[in-house]
């Protein structure tokens, strides 16, 4: 059995992580790293049950198109036909409605997700980029407070409290807003 150091990727944290991986390169096991300088070994549930999302028999691996507008039933596709009618669907309505039409929105905050958006809504000519950094960033941070009782386990402090202050300032509007 082979342990891989990585991090996790489930969020913004980007817990250190330790996979171990049988000699087929199936992954037997995850697990936090000790040795990681900011989160020492913990992780959160959505981390230790990314085994679950990888082996999981609902998750699609592959494209998938819907037979029909009114159906529930889905064919397999190649990724070229994919790409290409995503590509042709995205270029008619920017041409339609205009590139401000078009939002790129994404998950979990990471600089990757939020880095290849950026750059996709810049290819497309729109400026709506959108995450789901109050619902998903802010509680994820309150939660490994709670959890794992490391109010630094993000590395950036001046972040998280710079967030703490922005989604403060939201709540306290939406509570003067009748």
């Amino acid at each position: 059995m082979e342990r891989i150091k990585t991090s996790c990727d489930g969020c913004a944290v980007c817990c250190g992580a330790q996979v171990f991986v049988s000699e087929g390169g199936r992954v037997l096991k995850i697990e936090g790293d000790p040795d990681h300088p900011e989160t020492k070994g913990h992780m959160c549930i959505k981390g230790l049950a990314g085994m679950e999302l990888l082996y999981n028999d609902m998750r699609v691996n592959y494209p998938l198109k819907r037979t029909d507008k009114n159906s529930e039933k889905w064919e397999r596709i190649s990724w070229d036909e994919a790409l290409s009618l995503i590509s042709n669907r995205l270029t008619e309505i920017r041409e339609k409605y205009g590139p401000e039409s078009i939002v790129v929105a994404h998950g979990s905050w990471s600089h990757d997700h939020v880095g290849i958006s950026t750059f996709f809504a810049a290819a497309l000519g729109t400026p709506n980029v959108m995450g789901m950094d109050y619902i998903c960033f802010g509680p994820m941070a309150l939660a490994c407070h709670a959890d794992m009782g490391i109010p630094t386990a993000l590395g950036f402090k001046s972040f998280f409290v710079s967030f703490a202050i922005q989604c403060l300032g939201i709540f306290s509007r939406l509570r003067r807003d009748p």
